[in-house]
């Protein structure tokens, strides 16, 4: 895993606070119940949170647009 992004600040117990509040937030948003969500197993939580990381990462090419990849129409594309 490459954590070099990560700085002390991210360690910090209100920073681990609101990061846990967005999952709560996000999984109830998805349909989860907080008992649900209180009752997982860790490593369940931590498979949902890498896929999610997973399914929001896009990879955009040196020669791909960004604003094609963000909104699906490359701006350079005559329509």
């Amino acid at each position: 895993m490459d954590d070099s992004r990560l700085k002390n600040e991210d360690f910090t117990f209100e920073k681990q606070s609101e990061y846990l509040d967005t999952l709560y937030k996000e999984l109830m948003e998805n349909g989860w119940k907080m008992p649900d969500i209180d009752n997982a197993d860790i490593y369940q939580m931590l498979r949902i949170m890498n896929d999610k990381k997973k399914s929001k990462t896009k990879r955009v090419g040196k020669n791909d647009s960004l604003i094609g990849a963000i909104t699906g129409k490359d701006p350079r594309q005559s329509s």
